[in-house]
């Protein structure tokens, strides 16, 4: 008996995520496309309702996501704990930038880098565990990485509203570029395996 997960269990789970990822790439074009309209009418360094709502949504929107991915890879052999982890940090982050709104919005920011921070390692650490089940994972630890980097900028945020909305936005638009990108490429994958080549299905 084995651990490993069979072919088509494999195939059936990286259908499930690769639809998750095509949702959460849409999401984020509603939440971008809201982010930008609130972003040009901003004025002061205290954000309107909608917007600080927008910004609590957005860490507790990965938390749903994450526990659809669970999920979707309740078979895999691994256990789902980066997967835990980061359904704790989204909504411990949710109400740090809830508390910070209360403040102004650089504060709030300054949150929502942490938990890009947070969050962007642990996908870089679920990832790297899921490289030998699934394909393009390159493209997750890529898109980790930028989370990083993009939640470090975040940090001590001196610039005006306008701009950190619109930053925020920028980069809910870059994870959704990468979420879309592996998306089709774990389908494509699937397609491969579930469409073997004349060649393998041929016999003597």
């Amino acid at each position: 008996m084995t651990d490993e997960a069979s072919p088509n269990q494999t195939d059936w789970q990286a259908r499930g995520i690769s639809t998750l990822y095509l949702f959460r790439a849409g999401f984020s074009a509603v939440w971008v496309t809201s982010v930008y309209v609130l972003a040009s009418s901003a004025r002061g360094s205290t954000p309107s309702i909608l917007a600080g709502v927008l910004l609590v949504i957005y860490p507790l929107s990965d938390v749903v996501a994450t526990i659809f991915d669970i999920r979707a890879t309740r078979a895999a052999p691994a256990a789902p704990i980066p997967q835990y982890a980061n359904i704790a940090a989204g909504s411990t982050a949710a109400c740090a930038i809830l508390i910070a709104l209360f403040s102004d919005l650089p504060a709030a920011i300054t949150a929502f880098g942490v938990w890009a921070i947070t969050a962007g390692g642990l996908q870089l650490l679920l990832a790297e565990r899921r490289r030998g089940a699934f394909r393009g994972q390159w493209l997750m630890i890529i898109s980790g990485a930028g989370s990083v980097l993009a939640g470090i900028t975040f940090l001590g945020w001196a610039g005006s509203t306008k701009t950190g909305l619109a930053v925020l936005a920028q980069y809910s638009a870059g994870g959704a570029v990468w979420y879309v990108l592996c998306a089709f490429w774990l389908l494509h994958s699937a397609r491969s395996i579930a469409s073997p080549s004349p060649q393998a299905t041929t016999g003597l």
